[in-house]
């Protein structure tokens, strides 16, 4: 069974920038699902691909030791809301 996940971005259609997120923004309030933390262009490299509640795991990304040697407004984040349940198929 194929299977969508919409996942979020900027109101101009771009990445959002990972520190420059509001993590303590209502929209991010229980929300469980599956993120991908990258170091973007022109060679994307994945830092992270994972799931949980999204707040805490793109709190604690930010902190991301494997990220330093990347310049910070060059890692971008993107999120899907997915059911618990379904969160580990989606990543593996």
């Amino acid at each position: 069974m194929d299977a969508f996940v919409e996942c979020e971005k900027c109101a101009a259609g771009t990445y959002f920038i990972l520190l420059q997120l509001d993590l303590e923004h209502k929209h991010f309030d229980e929300m469980e699902g599956v993120y991908v933390i990258w170091c973007g262009d022109p060679n994307p490299v994945a830092l992270r691909v994972d799931y949980g509640y999204i707040r805490n795991c793109l709190a604690n990304g930010s902190n991301d030791k494997d990220a330093l040697p990347y310049e910070q407004d060059e890692i971008y984040v993107i999120w899907g809301k997915v059911d618990r349940q379904f969160c580990g198929g989606v990543v593996s």
